[in-house]
């Protein structure tokens, strides 16, 4: 596993499977980043790493029952916190935020995180399921889109993993059209029928989406706003 945050990469948009090792992915850098600064040895074949001035994370989904706080709730404070407490010299990984309400409100919330977190340059690892985040590509030049893919095939012990650069929004349209949840779905119980049937509404869902995401581009382009 290969981590590379340079200048022209210091926002990461990072995709890929359920339980495919995005959460591992982000919490090995935030260790080996600590192993680094605490004088440890670091367990890698070569490391040069920047001094981080601090870590902020947003990672797992769980509510608050002693504060009466929701799981989306609990996201939205850590979130703030990391928006009013971060500096330049900060790293901040966040994982999966916004899950925990409607699909576009979350997807809004990220949208405007993301932006602020790359106007500001932090240097940020952002793994999620909002696809759409990845067209933030044509308005920042430093962020980079990473897909974690499974290589090879075989049983829970031999399943293998890569994370890759991925240049091409066609290329990640594709992967989103995956359906990666439905896949994880049936490999925990779920039976045949009701994925299939969930697989039928899910194609019916990317149609009516695709839809209104053409006429919404045909319209930025007739009025010539080619910035989101």
């Amino acid at each position: 596993m290969d981590f590379f945050v340079g200048e022209s990469s210091r926002f990461q948009l990072i995709t890929g499977h359920n339980g495919g090792g995005k959460s591992t992915y982000l919490q090995t850098l935030a260790q080996l980043v600590i192993l680094a600064q605490s004088g440890c040895f670091v367990p890698a074949y070569s490391a040069s790493l920047r001094v981080c001035s601090s870590i902020f994370t947003r990672i797992g989904s769980s509510d608050s029952i002693e504060a009466s706080a929701s799981s989306f709730s609990v996201e939205m404070k850590e979130a703030s916190h990391i928006l009013t407490s971060v500096s330049c010299d900060s790293l901040v990984l966040i994982d999966e935020l916004g899950r925990g309400t409607a699909h576009a409100d979350g997807l809004a919330i990220c949208w405007a995180m993301c932006e602020i977190l790359l106007d500001m340059e932090i240097r940020c690892l952002f793994a999620t399921h909002y696809f759409e985040l990845c067209r933030l590509q044509a308005k920042f030049d430093n962020l980079r889109n990473m897909h974690i893919e499974e290589m090879g095939s075989g049983g829970s012990q031999q399943r293998r993993f890569i994370v890759q650069h991925v240049s091409s929004l066609k290329a990640l349209q594709l992967k989103a059209e995956s359906h990666y949840g439905l896949k994880a779905a049936l490999l925990n119980g779920i039976s045949n029928d009701l994925v299939k049937r969930a697989e039928m509404m899910a194609l019916k869902v990317d149609a009516a989406l695709k839809l209104c995401e053409d006429a919404s581009w045909q319209s930025l382009k007739s009025k010539r706003l080619w910035t989101l």
